[in-house]
Formats: C-alpha cells, sequence, structure tokens
C-alpha cells in the first residue's frame, strides 16, 4: 500500500481506486477497452470518494495479425494527442445512480478512425 506523509510528519495509507485487467491480444480494439475500464475506474473512485488510482493492464498471448500489420504501424506512427478531462459536477453515491448526462469530456480531440478487417 502506498503512503503519504502528512503535515504532521504522521504516515497514513492513501485511498486511491486501482484497477487490473488481463486482456488477449487485439491491437485495433484495445483502445476502446482501455477508455471501458478507465471509466468504470473513475466511476468507482467517485462513490467510494477515492482518487483514480494505477491502471494496470496485462496482455497474455501478445501478437499481430498479418492482415492488421498496416493498420498498427498507423497507429504506432501518430504522434499522442493530450488526454481529455471527465469532471463531475455532481456528487453520485452508486455506481447504478449515473447518468448519460454525467459525463462530459472536455478537450476530447480524437485521431481519425482506423479501419481494420476482421481476422478469421
Amino acid at each position: 500500500m502506498e503512503m503519504e506523509t502528512m503535515a504532521e510528519g504522521k504516515r497514513a495509507a492513501k485511498r486511491n481506486a486501482t484497477i487490473a485487467f488481463f486482456h488477449k491480444p487485439q491491437v485495433t480494439g484495445k483502445p476502446f477497452n482501455i477508455a471501458s475500464y478507465a471509466l468504470l475506474q473513475r466511476m468507482l473512485a467517485h462513490v467510494t470518494g477515492f482518487e483514480p488510482g494505477h491502471f494496470i493492464h496485462t496482455m497474455g498471448d501478445a501478437h499481430i495479425y498479418s492482415n492488421r500489420i498496416e493498420q498498427v504501424a498507423l497507429q504506432l506512427s501518430r504522434e499522442p494527442r493530450p488526454l481529455p478531462t471527465l469532471p463531475l459536477a455532481r456528487k453520485i453515491g452508486s455506481l447504478f445512480d449515473f447518468r448519460y448526462e454525467d459525463f462530459t469530456f472536455e478537450s476530447y480531440d480524437p485521431a481519425p478512425a482506423i479501419k481494420a478487417p476482421v481476422a478469421v
């Protein structure tokens, strides 16, 4: 557990929500899964009063299908864009109380979509 030093010199546990997920390879679809779990982490942190902590992503059997090499190369050639923010304007006490209107991304600047064939 991470510790932070308080003003009095005492140590107290940080209250953060860390999330981990295991994923099979899917390079072109992975950003959507990462975004979904990051949103879940943000929601869990909000209802528990914690700060979002680490996002741990583990892959198994990582590989690239031969019919997606061009798309992967394009993704890797792109410069990362600034991340958007997700402010929540109201206090929400339960995961079941979130509404569509609660989510407003600010400074969202997505790159153009990359089309990839289904690997069969």
